[in-house]
């Protein structure tokens, strides 16, 4: 290993390590955001996805085509280019898979919390109902006609 090889290891491993911890603290750190704008979101990470899966098509191509070269210092070191270049835009695609999955998760969250605020009001209104009905029901019908200001409010209860 040449001693720019052995510098370089370190910084691309500490900006490795600094960027997927700022990758992985984000989610926490983000506050709610409604619907539409996560799902914007998503839809614009999809078109950085596919551009950046192009892009590493793009090199791997460029990398076929520079091992069919003869094999010189010039060429060897432009291999080794394009693969660190493959390496980051996989990176980089990586990143976006995860702040895409975070933005459904995300959004997927929040149609529970809708889900469940509709099924405690229903729950609820389902219980008011019952207990009218028990209520209606364990009244006689002699409370009832002693209770009634007339006899048509009688029949409407």
């Amino acid at each position: 290993m040449s001693r720019r090889q052995h510098i370089r290891t370190p910084i691309f491993t500490r900006k490795f390590l600094i960027g997927a911890a700022i990758l992985f603290c984000s989610p926490f750190l983000l506050h709610a955001q409604s619907v539409d704008e996560l799902r914007g979101k998503i839809d614009e990470q999809q078109g950085e996805i596919q551009k950046l899966e192009e892009e590493i098509a793009a090199y791997e191509s460029e990398l076929v085509a520079i091992g069919r070269e003869k094999q010189t210092l010039e060429s060897a070191v432009r291999e080794l280019d394009v693969s660190r270049q493959k390496v980051n835009a996989s990176i980089s695609l990586a990143q976006r898979q995860i702040h895409t999955t975070s933005d459904r998760i995300d959004e997927l969250s929040g149609d529970i919390e809708e889900k469940e605020a509709r099924i405690v009001r229903n729950s609820e209104a389902i219980a008011e109902a019952l207990r009218s009905i028990h209520a209606a029901e364990s009244d006689s019908f002699v409370e009832m006609v002693l209770g009634s200001d007339n006899l048509s409010t009688l029949w409407d209860d």
